[in-house]
């Protein structure tokens, strides 16, 4: 009887392990589909499998410079006011076993034309950062934006550069979008929030609100 039992027990956790993993797959599915009607809706191209040369191009970035495992898929491409742009999801993993974490993002990633950006990399600003201020992770304040300075971690290579980019304007911007992360280097600019992957139907806005960054950064374009 015990044994009867055992195997009761071992053949109900298969089959939730099944259930789990079946419905993982269909809720990707749908995602995939959902994006690839989104593609069709704005006429951008679309690939489920990503493209693993932009992987690559934006590994320097701090979003792509942590974890293992990595991976970007549902890649959405296509052009918007004059600038090439691209939508995908990407995740990363940190620790492992037990430990084990997977991080899920949506990132839009822009070609900018004209005159480079500096390098830079905003993000809200957690407790761990006061210590990394500390051991040469310069935290960028404003005086005179205080708000933005307590909410936000900026830091980039050169100060003076970034501090003329984050004028008044760009600091509303952010202020008033908050969760939001931005990384700026040469003709790339990619942003996301802080945490967690867009729905689908988020993601056009979202294009609209990083172009909106865009046209204060660059107001010539």
């Amino acid at each position: 009887m015990k044994n009867f039992a055992v195997a009761g027990l071992v053949m109900g956790a298969a089959a939730i392990f099944g259930a789990g993993i079946y419905w993982s797959h269909r809720l990707q599915q749908k995602r995939r589909e959902a994006m690839e009607q989104l593609a069709a809706l704005m006429r951008w191209s679309f690939s489920a499998e990503g493209d693993d040369s932009l992987l690559t191009s934006l590994s320097a970035f701090h979003l792509f410079s942590q974890g293992h495992s990595k991976r970007l898929k549902n890649l959405i491409r296509g052009t918007v006011k004059d600038s090439k742009a691209a939508v995908f999801d990407y995740e990363y993993t940190t620790g492992g076993g037990k430990n084990r974490h997977t991080h899920h993002f949506t990132v839009l990633q822009v070609n900018l034309a004209g005159s480079p950006l500096p390098n830079f990399s905003l993000r809200p600003e957690h407790a761990f950062d006061k210590i990394g201020d500390k051991i040469g992770y310069k935290d960028i304040d404003f005086e005179s934006f205080p708000e933005f300075s307590k909410g936000y971690f900026l830091r980039g290579k050169d100060e003076m550069d970034v501090r003329r980019l984050f004028g008044a304007r760009l600091i509303s911007f952010f202020e008033t979008n908050p969760k939001l992360c931005m990384e700026g280097d040469g003709g790339t600019l990619i942003v996301h929030r802080s945490k967690g992957r867009l729905k689908p139907e988020e993601i056009r806005p979202f294009v609209e609100m990083g172009m909106r960054a865009v046209s204060i950064m660059r107001p010539e374009a």
